[in-house]
């Protein structure tokens, strides 16, 4: 055993110590005693009977102490956790946060109770079942809806989802926060992007004379790019791929420019799913046409989803960039790099084009582009080996 171990003489002066400062100091040579496994059993329990009466402590910071040091050990029992939890909120937060030992059931209770820092704390653990962020949620706090938003272990039912929309999508820093989720169900991002939209068209009515015709065109491009901004957490989840592309059909969002938009970002899903939906083919089929069909099975598709004209050259330009380089979806840098392949392709063929349509639908692949990306498209166009030892 230690020459620190735990003595008869501790819990003495435990108890006429005067000072906060003093049994702060007996607290920490306990819980590292406890957690170096250094005590002998009747040890232990002179332990836990000292942390019992710390808990209880009349010093706020002494709780305070206690909470901190033992909020995340097994030496925290769910009796001790539960009764640290109810205590003031800077004894409570710790545990509130950390301790796993505490059931759903009370984490609601605590909920309900309607301390805001409490609240915050319990939003801010590690994993949030849907249930506590259904109570979360229900306490209508922003401050408590933020943090849950931005907490990457906190689980929801579309429901609460939709009930926090309904009640904090006025606040920018939540429908950032939101947007930023993954798993979002489809008819939510929609409802997203078209409340995005009418801010920037009550900001273009307050601020300038625009011409209707040319609002609508602004708010739609708008709309456009904020929506492939949205879906990009979803194109790995074909479930809820699916469901928002079948939103987007019908409410009359899923636009040819939206397709080009996805296929020139290396979405590949979301335009395989566009394109099923569009045309009422099944997606083993407009996959197989697309790739392996050449530029007479993309036009199939594209005259079946009702994608005609001119513009259906440069859907065949970019999937040939497709399977020029092989690309599938995958890593952020493999993405980039097929991004900087389309463009450059785009760039050299149609720039300059005096058709509007493709002109209009190529400003919209490099929309929302950042300007290094855009830089090195620029200079591939111009790089004719290059481009050629893509095409190799």
């Amino acid at each position: 055993m230690s020459d620190q171990a735990l003595t008869v003489a501790d819990v003495h002066a435990l108890q006429r110590d005067p000072t906060a400062e003093g049994r702060i100091g007996v607290l920490s040579k306990i819980v590292s005693q406890m957690e170096g496994q250094a005590l002998a059993e009747n040890e232990q329990q002179l332990a836990y009977s000292i942390l019992e009466k710390l808990a209880g402590d009349v010093e706020e910071a002494v709780r305070s102490a206690l909470a901190w040091q033992i909020c995340n050990s097994p030496m925290l029992s769910p009796e001790l956790a539960k009764r640290l939890a109810r205590d003031v909120a800077s004894v409570a937060q710790p545990v509130l946060q950390h301790a796993d030992c505490l059931d759903d059931s009370f984490l609601v209770e605590v909920i309900k109770e309607g301390d805001e820092d409490k609240q915050i704390a319990i939003a801010l653990r590690p994993e949030v079942s849907e249930d506590v962020s259904e109570a979360l949620v229900d306490t209508e706090s922003a401050q408590v809806v933020l943090n849950l938003m931005r907490n990457e272990g906190a689980r929801f039912s579309d429901e609460t989802l939709d009930r926090a929309w309904d009640s904090h999508s006025g606040s920018s820093e939540i429908v950032e926060a939101m947007a930023a989720r993954e798993g979002l169900p489809g008819e939510l991002v929609e409802r997203m992007v078209f409340k995005v939209s009418e801010c920037i068209r009550k900001n273009l009515v307050a601020r300038y004379r625009v011409s209707p015709v040319v609002l609508r065109s602004l708010v739609e491009n708008a709309r456009e790019s904020v929506t492939m901004q949205l879906i990009k957490p979803l194109v790995a989840e074909g479930a809820n791929l699916e469901s928002l592309v079948a939103h987007m059909l019908l409410s009359n969002r899923l636009t040819p420019s939206v397709l080009f938009r996805g296929l020139c970002s290396g979405d590949l899903n979301f335009f395989f799913h566009a394109l099923s939906a569009r045309g009422r083919v099944s997606l083993a089929n407009v996959r197989r046409l697309a790739i392996k069909g050449g530029d007479k099975g993309l036009r199939a598709l594209l005259e079946r989803s009702d994608v005609t004209g001119s513009i259906t050259l440069l859907f065949e330009t970019a999937m040939e960039v497709v399977r020029e380089t092989g690309y599938q979806e995958g890593s952020a840098a493999s993405r980039a790099q097929f991004q900087i392949a389309v463009l450059a392709r785009l760039y050299r063929e149609f720039n300059g084009d005096e058709d509007e349509r493709i002109q209009e639908l190529l400003l919209q692949a490099f929309d929302g582009k950042s300007d290094e990306l855009i830089g090195q498209a620029l200079e591939m166009s111009e790089d004719v080996p290059a481009l050629e030892r893509l095409a190799s």
